[in-house]
This record gives structure tokens, sequence and C-alpha cells, in this order.
């Protein structure tokens, strides 16, 4: 289940101003963080995009001083190096490392040898999920999900045409779906903890027929698709909990952020009041209480990250 959210300092920055336009009534509230990695040493500089499991271990890329790149993990004390360059692997493109609470992350990455793979790991040898050969290519999403289970949820091109939704957890890989049909794209999916696979795309018949679908497999249950109560969905990312419930962005009619399992769907929020949705930009994350953390922008300028649905924004 992928808990990641990518952020700019822009973002933070934004959502600080916001707060600080709460009205003046507001209780003061007092904050203390945990610093898990800076830039005094060992680390350059650090990506964009970090995932953190329910025990507060942190996941994420970062450039290294003596040069090359890697996965790392953290909780505030010693850093565990995942894999980096000085290894078998020579780069990590997408630069998404996503995390369960055993403290497994997955990713994908490029070997010494030129072949591409999405690879798992706690800081000792690597599982080889999946590489190209067989009937898989190299074109590997960049951003795989993963369970508690150690199941890895991804996808890939296939040789023999089309592309497809996989499984795996370091030996063989199962299908979950395929452009053979009914879909015509398969993209972005999330796993859930009891191995139900969400993810987005393009249906083969209707010109634009977008969909939001979940399952382990043929029948699947459908979440969302244009032309049902929705005039496009944001296919960046969508996100399953234990209990089966995804969450999306959408038009209905306006920008926004919604919830379903099967049956009508639940909107978690909206480009109402201070918020303007992107489909372009936004991402989602999902947790078991059902609550949507997500990245939107403000009509006053700026942009700010916020949980939803029990907030309440100021008209």
């Amino acid at each position: 289940m992928r808990k990641v959210l990518r952020c700019s300092a822009t973002a933070f920055a934004a959502a600080i101003a916001w707060m600080a336009a709460a009205p003046a009534s507001a209780t003061a509230v007092s904050y203390q963080f945990t610093l898990i990695a800076d830039t005094t040493g060992p680390f350059s500089g650090f990506g964009q995009s970090v995932s953190i499991n329910n025990a507060g271990t942190v996941a994420f890329n970062a450039g290294l001083d003596a040069g090359g790149i890697g996965f790392f993990t953290g909780s505030g004390g010693a850093i565990t190096t995942i894999a980096d360059s000085s290894g078998p692997i020579s780069t990590f493109t997408g630069g998404v490392a996503v995390i369960n609470d055993a403290g497994t992350v997955a990713f994908f990455a490029t070997l010494d040898t030129g072949v591409r793979g999405i690879f798992a790991g706690t800081g000792g040898p690597l599982t080889t999920i999946a590489t190209e050969g067989g009937p898989v290519t190299s074109a590997f999403g960049f951003t795989p999900s993963i369970n508690n289970g150690g199941t890895v949820a991804f996808t890939t091109g296939l040789v023999a045409g089309g592309s497809g939704v996989f499984t795996g957890a370091g030996g063989p890989i199962t299908t979950i779906a395929t452009t053979a049909g009914p879909f015509n794209t398969v993209q972005n999916p999330d796993i859930n903890n009891a191995g139900t696979v969400a993810f987005s795309g393009n249906f083969d018949t209707g010109a634009g027929n977008q969909y939001v679908v979940s399952g382990t497999g043929e029948p699947f249950t459908t979440i969302a698709q244009t032309g049902s109560g929705f005039t496009l969905l944001g296919l960046l990312n969508v996100a399953i909990n234990d209990a089966g419930t995804v969450a999306f962005r959408g038009f209905s009619p306006t920008g926004g952020f919604f919830t379903g399992a099967g049956g009508p769907t639940t909107t978690s929020a909206a480009s109402s009041g201070p918020l303007n949705i992107a489909l372009a930009n936004s991402r989602v994350a999902l947790n078991n209480a059902g609550e949507v953390a997500f990245l939107a922008g403000l009509d006053a300028g700026g942009e700010g990250i916020f949980t939803g649905p029990t907030r309440r924004f100021p008209s």
C-alpha cells in the first residue's frame, strides 16, 4: 500500500502561510519534528519523493558527497543504505522508493549490466522482483507499490506488445491485468495488505474512456469511469486501503478527490472555497481510516498539503 506524497518547498511554504492566516481565536499549537537526514553529510541533496511506514521509518533517495546516488531509510537515528550506485545498480530512474511496515523498500532501477527491473530490500542483499527478459520488456513503471507481506505491484511492457499490471515477491510474477482487453492502457497500481490491486487507465472502447478499477484479476470492480458521473479522471496515481476503498482524482463536475469501493463515490475534497485541484500534478494518499492526503493549489496563490474529508476549510 503506497504512502507517497511529493512535496516542494513552495508547497510547504504555502501550507504554513495558509495556517498563519487562520482566525486569531485559533489555539496556538507547538510542533516538534524529527530530523531524518540532512546535507551536513554524507548526503549532497535529496529527491522530492519520500515514503513513510506505520513505524515512522522514512525511505528516501539522495545524492552522496562521495559521488553516486542511492535509496536509504531512517527514523531519526542511524541511516540504513538500501542500495546505492557503488554496487550492482547504476541508476535509480524515477527516484521513488516505497516502504512497508517491515521496513522493506521497493524501487525501480537499472543494473550496471543495463538490465532494468523492480527490486526490494531492507539493507542486505536485494530481492529481484522482476527484470526484463522472457515476456517482460524494460518498460517498467517508475513507481511500484508494496504491501506488508512483501508483495510488490508494478507495471511493465510485454515483448508480445502492450503492457500489464503484475505482482511478485521474488518468485514467479502474477498477471493482474494486461492491455489484451478490456484495457487499452494500465498504469499506477497500488496494492493493499489483502493483495487487492487498484489501477487506472483507458478502456478499449470509447474515445477517452478512462477508468479506475480494483481486483486480483478478472472480474474487476469498477470504482469510477468517465461517462458515469465523471467527465475526466486524473490518472497520476490511485491509492487503495485495506478495506478496499480507493482514492482518486476526477471532475464531477468540478475537480476533486474522491473515494469509492464499487458503489457510489464520496467527495473528499473539491475545487471550491480556497482549493484549486489540478489533475495534472495532484497526487493522493489514503489510510485505513479513510482519510485522504493530497496536494492542492490555493486560489490565493501557492499550494499546500491537506488531509480530509473531516477537515473544514474557511470560506
